[in-house]
C-alpha cells in the first residue's frame, strides 16, 4: 500500500458520545437502594416503638399502683389510685371525645365500651361511678377484681391507644 492510500483510509477524529444524563455505577445503584430499604426500616421501627410507647407507659403505671397497694386491703384506696390512671390513658386513646368531664354512670358505661361487657357499670367496676367519692369500703369491692377488670380494660383499648395521635 502506498502512502497515498494508507492516507485515504485515514477519518477525522470524532469526539466520544455525551454521557448519559444520570449513569451510576451498579454499586452506587445497590448501596443506595440498601440504604433507602434501611432509612424506611427505621422510621418504620421509629413509628411503631413510639405508637407501643403510650401503651408500654400506661401498662408500667398499672404495675406500679398495683405494687403500691401490694397486701393492702383497702379497694377503695386501689380505686381512689386507679380513677385518675383511668381517665389520663382514656383520654389518651380517645382524644377525639369530650371524655375531661364525664362522670358517673355516663363514665361507666364509656369504660364498658372498652372491654365490651358491663363490669364497670353492673361489677366491681362500679365503684369508679359515685362510690369513689364516698367514704368507707362499698360491699363488694375486690382490690383483685379491680386491677384484673383495670388490665382488661387496658388490653381492650390497646389498639386504640397505640393508633392514638399524640
Amino acid at each position: 500500500m502506498t502512502r497515498e492510500q494508507l492516507l485515504e483510509q485515514l477519518r477525522d477524529i470524532r469526539p466520544p458520545l455525551e454521557p448519559a444524563w444520570w449513569l451510576p455505577a451498579p454499586g452506587h445503584l445497590t448501596a443506595g437502594l440498601a440504604l433507602l430499604v434501611l432509612l424506611t426500616l427505621v422510621v418504620i421501627w421509629l413509628l411503631r416503638r413510639r405508637t407501643n410507647r403510650r401503651l408500654i407507659l400506661a401498662r408500667r403505671e398499672l404495675q406500679r399502683i398495683a405494687a403500691a397497694h401490694a397486701g393492702d386491703d383497702d379497694a377503695m384506696r386501689l380505686a381512689r389510685a386507679l380513677a385518675p390512671w383511668l381517665k389520663r390513658v382514656a383520654l389518651q386513646a380517645f382524644p377525639e371525645q369530650r371524655i375531661e368531664a364525664v362522670t358517673g354512670s355516663t363514665w361507666l358505661e364509656f369504660l364498658d365500651r372498652g372491654i365490651g361487657d358491663e363490669r364497670f357499670s353492673r361489677g366491681p367496676g362500679k365503684v369508679f361511678g359515685a362510690d369513689i367519692y364516698r367514704p368507707g369500703t362499698p360491699a363488694g369491692a375486690d382490690a383483685d377484681a379491680l386491677l384484673q377488670l383495670c388490665d382488661n380494660w387496658l388490653a381492650g383499648i390497646a389498639p386504640r391507644l397505640r393508633g392514638a395521635g399524640g
